[in-house]
């Protein structure tokens, strides 16, 4: 029994001496974690456009808008848009006032809408598809049928807020600032 309380002792000992002086190595690092926390931007603009009604006469109708889109880092986009359509060659006349609700991404976007056409004096509703620069749709209203449209306009297509990365561990700093995407493609803010 001395003899295995000796050798219990001597192996206590000799561990201990073999680190005298030194202290025991580091522990390895932690892997590097990287998180990114996705983000939004709302944006309103008022923006003009010309419109052209198909079939319709060759004058366009001047269309004044305000267009209210929330973007996500992803580009998903969705948002509301209000318009007044104004005849503009003959005679200055209230036309068609919209509202309309959209869906899509940054580069294309599906609409619903409806309103109210001044000079047919009849409510109306239809889809339409927007992308840069472009809208593209048709409209239904009481008494008048269907009646497909195309509008080119000043709003370009959604700013892309940046995404906010941070790396933690690993020895890495902190992130930020993401891709920073903004281009509007319309040369203004």
């Amino acid at each position: 029994m001395k003899s295995r309380a000796f050798v219990a002792l001597a192996v206590v000992l000799l561990s201990h001496s073999a680190f005298a002086g030194k202290a025991p190595p580091p522990p390895p690092p932690a892997p590097a974690t990287t998180t990114t926390i996705p983000t939004e931007q709302t944006r309103n603009r008022i923006y003009a456009g010309l419109k052209w009604d198909m079939p319709g006469p060759l004058a366009p109708q001047l269309v004044v808008a305000i267009r209210r889109a929330k973007t996500e880092s992803d580009g998903d986009t969705k948002g509301a848009d209000l318009s007044m359509a104004f005849a503009i060659f003959d005679g200055f006349k209230p036309g068609k006032l919209r509202l309309k609700f959209f869906i899509g991404s940054r580069d294309v976007q599906g609409e619903v809408g409806g309103g109210f056409d001044f000079a047919r004096n009849a409510f109306f509703g239809g889809p339409s598809v927007n992308g840069p620069f472009v809208n593209l749709g048709v409209d239904w209203s009481t008494g008048g049928g269907l009646q497909p449209y195309g509008m080119i306009h000043s709003h370009g297509k959604p700013r892309r807020p940046a995404v906010i990365t941070t790396t933690t561990g690993g020895g890495g700093g902190g992130g930020g600032g993401g891709d920073g995407d903004d281009d509007d493609d319309n040369g203004g803010s």
